[in-house]
């Protein structure tokens, strides 16, 4: 046989072994499977006594304190109790004092409301007030032409009620004058100018404190030149 004799030989018969081989194999891992299944399908025995108790192991570390949880709804209150039984009292001692005191009960239920009261007596009218004061019974004047301002209240039958007030308006009380008292306010003109007092006094203006100067007076003009009149003729309109 020639080389290529063999190599179709070869190629024919390869693929038979391999197919055999194979089946083979798969025959072989079937039945190993089911051997291993077999064995781990056995029945159970009948179970063994128990052996004795070990020795107790070591306590483990304490873990870790779980979330609080939320408190709960309050309970309604129970019923109270009935009254205890009182205490029965000490017999007296051979010198004549009581023996002690037994203890005190719990303190009984309130007892119901009781009926209302009579209705009391009505009590006397009080006193009539004071009558009040009117437009009519009211004044106003000023006796210094503005400097004090009097309100007076009148009642026929009683004591008027006067109340002053005293201002410091600006009042113009002209030209100064010797000798007259003048109050915070009053403003007077000396020597061309105005002044306003800012306390009472009778000084002249301009050699005490007790004047502020208001307004100054002015330089004096110069002389005006004399001008002869221009006789003027009337304007005629002709119609």
């Amino acid at each position: 046989m020639n080389h290529r004799e063999v190599q179709a030989v070869v190629a024919g018969v390869v693929p038979v072994l391999k197919e055999h081989c194979d089946q083979l194999v798969a025959a072989m891992i079937k039945r190993i499977a089911e051997l291993e299944a077999r064995e781990y399908k056995t029945e159970a025995g009948p179970q063994g006594e128990l052996g004795p108790k070990g020795e107790q192991g070591e306590k483990g570390e304490k873990g870790e304190a779980g979330e609080k949880g939320e408190p709960g709804p309050q309970g309604e209150p129970g019923p109270q109790g009935e009254p205890g039984p009182q205490g029965d009292i000490g017999a007296r001692g051979s010198d004549g004092d009581r023996g002690p005191q037994g203890e005190k009960g719990i303190d009984g239920r309130d007892g119901r409301d009781g009926l209302p009261g009579l209705k009391g007596e009505d009590g006397r009218n009080g006193v009539d007030g004071r009558d009040g004061f009117s437009l009519e019974d009211f004044q106003i004047e000023t006796p210094d032409f503005g400097r004090t301002i009097v309100f007076s209240f009148m009642r026929e039958g009683r004591e008027p009620i006067v109340r002053t007030i005293r201002t410091a308006l600006v009042l113009d009380r002209g030209v100064f004058k010797a000798g007259h008292a003048y109050e915070p306010g009053d403003a007077v003109t000396w020597g061309g100018s105005f002044f306003i007092a800012q306390s009472e006094t009778e000084a002249r203006p301009e050699t005490d404190p007790s004047w502020r100067l208001a307004v100054k007076r002015g330089r004096n003009g110069a002389d005006g030149k004399i001008i002869p009149a221009i006789a003027i003729e009337p304007v005629k309109v002709r119609a």
